[in-house]
């Protein structure tokens, strides 16, 4: 038997290179993404122009966070998450799926706040399905796409019922992960023609809401900005109409090859305003198919970045929700920013949630006890839960 010397595997060494390049190296870098902020600076108005041309629109909108108010009373804030267990193959055979969605309620009045929190768990499987129209696999695919339109059909019902019941002076909802459907334009015409027109009915809702409804990302991988970033200082991509993948002479280019739209907001001075990270909310329209009907505007969510004492994250909202938003963004900004507070770097609406709409263990083993009649775990699924203990 042959061991592998790990240390000079070719993995092992490209990690070790990379984790000991050199002061210089580093410095070098720092400079070039300093410079290239800059010249992103100077040529502001010439870079809108070009993302207004390659498929961005930007609406102008001072979004200065530390000029916000530094107290907030009587609003509310809703927090919304979900969860879901779907057994894989190795564990069973059952066609069902357990989903859990939660929601916590914060209110915060002059002199005091209060706190909720709710749950709902529903079981959906093949034969439930097929009842609206789905005969095809009832797979991950699936069953993860059915879970993102009912944690938003869950959370436009709460919103509205909340509403109804309180009617708040100022309210604020906030789901976590990303909102954008456009993973539906790779899916097959079956699956879009399932699910669209049932995200159509929701967008629908969500505008008649007129309440601001947004997602947060913690550290965001998206690399929308910088992309259009690089394509403009890319020599290749301007007059060519090439990428050339980040290997051209073009230092900028190269740079922004490497790093996410998180690192580029990262490197901006954190005790300054600076005009370019919140002068502008950004949607991509990306040209897509969908077979239902023109929906782009509500496939690709308008978003911005928020950076706080803690990290960038990405912030997101529906474009039926615009109006909405410009009128209320002072409270927005403001609410969310005393969340992250609370919540010590995350939403404290979003971690309490995340709590709530967690599937315990006895509970996943109490559904495959009791779904589970061709429950068959694979030598592969034996043989983990052994050496696990």
């Amino acid at each position: 038997m042959n061991l592998i010397n790990w240390e000079n595997h070719h993995f092992v060494k490209k990690i070790n290179e990379s984790s000991g390049k050199n002061t210089a190296e580093n410095s070098n870098s720092t400079a070039i993404l300093k410079e290239l902020i800059t010249t992103a600076q100077e040529n502001f108005a010439e870079i809108k122009k070009y993302q207004h041309a390659h498929g961005f629109r930007s609406i102008d909108q001072e979004l200065t966070c530390s000029l916000l108010p530094e107290t907030l009373i009587n609003y509310t804030v809703l927090g919304f998450d979900s969860s879901h267990y779907f057994p894989s193959r190795h564990d069973s055979l059952v066609d069902q799926a357990l989903f859990s969605f939660a929601h916590t309620t914060f209110e915060y009045h002059e002199n005091s706040s209060s706190f909720e929190k709710k749950q709902k768990m529903i079981l959906l499987g093949k034969k439930d399905a097929a009842k609206f129209g789905w005969h095809e696999d009832f797979d991950e695919d699936f069953v993860s796409t059915l879970r993102h339109y009912l944690e938003l059909e869950y959370a436009v019902s709460e919103i509205e019922n909340y509403c109804n019941k309180k009617k708040p002076k100022q309210l604020l909802a906030v789901l976590d992960g990303a909102l954008s459907t456009h993973y539906l334009s790779k899916k097959s015409e079956h699956f879009q023609d399932f699910f669209m027109p049932l995200f159509e009915k929701l967008f629908i809702k969500i505008k008649a809401l007129n309440t601001p409804i947004l997602s947060y990302i913690s550290r965001p991988q998206s690399c929308q900005l910088t992309s259009s970033l690089k394509d403009f200082f890319c020599k290749n991509v301007y007059f060519k109409k090439q990428s050339c993948l980040g290997q051209c002479e073009q230092k900028f280019c190269s740079t922004l090859f490497e790093i996410n739209d998180a690192i580029f907001f990262d490197q901006f001075d954190k005790d300054l305003d600076i005009k370019f990270l919140y002068s502008s909310l950004f949607s991509c329209a990306e040209e897509l198919f969908i077979n239902s009907s023109n929906t782009e505007s509500n496939i690709f969510p308008f978003f911005f970045y928020l950076r706080t004492k803690f990290e960038t994250s990405r912030v997101e909202f529906f474009s039926q929700c615009f109006d909405t938003f410009n009128e209320n963004k002072t409270f927005i900004l403001q609410a969310l920013n005393l969340e992250i507070s609370k919540g010590f770097g995350f939403p404290a609406c979003l971690s309490e949630a995340h709590l709530a709409a967690d599937i315990r263990p006895e509970l996943k083993q109490l559904f495959l006890d009791t779904y589970s009649i061709k429950s068959q775990n694979s030598q592969k699924s034996i043989s983990k839960k052994i050496l696990i203990g």
